[in-house]
């Protein structure tokens, strides 16, 4: 917060609390980097066309784009789903054996009930590798729907809070007019109000952070004759203790009630 203009017929106050901006672009960023390295389809595909050059192929598609492995297909053993012990429990995970290895189909190891559907998977490429007539096969593993759901609600929820917060206030106590404006502009949308100075009835410190005790992001409120409080700005200082904002609030108080000609 800063003050743009102070003079004994204007006072405004400017805020763009970029602490607070940072602070909530956080939690859209934790999507995405879920989203990108944990959301993806993996498949693992075979063609068999008699030339003795028949290759399988391996691949994954996400956000950052698709990442392709082929193995030639008389390099393949076997396909099974691995299983470990943990503290969460039994994990699993779907591997291809090769004669130089095994090569797993994802590299995450899964808990819950993805097993059925690697075990199916599993099955397809064995049979396959037995049965020398077939020609081509191709299997898809999904991401868990409970990782879709929990990304689909985290993204659009998180991105409107960062949206609602990301914004520039500007407060106007003019006397010429004798209004007290609230300007708020956002990345989506704006929004004024204004009001007589002699609404104004008293201006105090967020009750809400002396109730807790925490670091407010509106720390000064203008009071109406009607009981509603106006944010004057907006502010977020992580890094502050209790009294630091404390007492810049109070000093900001004095300063409106200054001007105001209310008792300090």
């Amino acid at each position: 917060m800063k003050i743009l203009e102070q003079t004994p017929k204007r006072l405004v106050f400017y805020s763009r609390p970029m602490g607070l901006w940072l602070f909530m672009a956080i939690f859209p960023t934790i999507g995405l980097l879920i989203g990108a390295f944990f959301i993806d389809i993996k498949s693992f595909s075979c063609k068999r066309q008699g030339t003795g050059n028949d290759l399988c192929q391996k691949s994954t598609v996400s956000v950052l784009g698709t990442r392709t492995t082929q193995i030639p297909l008389n390099q393949l053993l076997s396909a099974e789903v691995k299983r470990k012990y943990d503290r969460e429990g039994i994990l699993h995970r779907i591997e291809i054996n090769t004669k130089q290895g095994s090569i797993p189909l994802s590299e995450v190891w899964e808990s819950g009930g993805n097993t059925l559907k690697q075990d199916e998977m599993a099955y397809q490429i064995n049979n396959f590798l037995r049965n020398s007539q077939q020609k081509s096969f191709s299997v898809n593993l999904y991401p868990s729907a409970i990782l879709l759901i929990w990304f689909c609600l985290w993204m659009p929820l998180s991105t409107l809070f960062f949206l609602a917060v990301a914004q520039i206030r500007i407060c106007t106590f003019d006397k010429n007019l004798y209004k007290f404006k609230i300007e708020s502009k956002g990345l989506i949308s704006q929004k004024s109000s204004e009001y007589s100075l002699e609404e104004i009835s008293d201006v105090i410190i967020s009750p809400e952070a002396l109730a807790t005790n925490g670091v407010p992001v509106n720390p000064v409120y203008v009071v109406l004759n009607s009981g509603q409080k106006i944010s004057v700005y907006l502010a977020l200082d992580l890094f502050s203790n209790n009294g630091n904002w404390q007492q810049k609030a109070q000093e900001n108080i004095k300063l409106i009630k200054t001007f105001l000609g209310l008792p300090v």
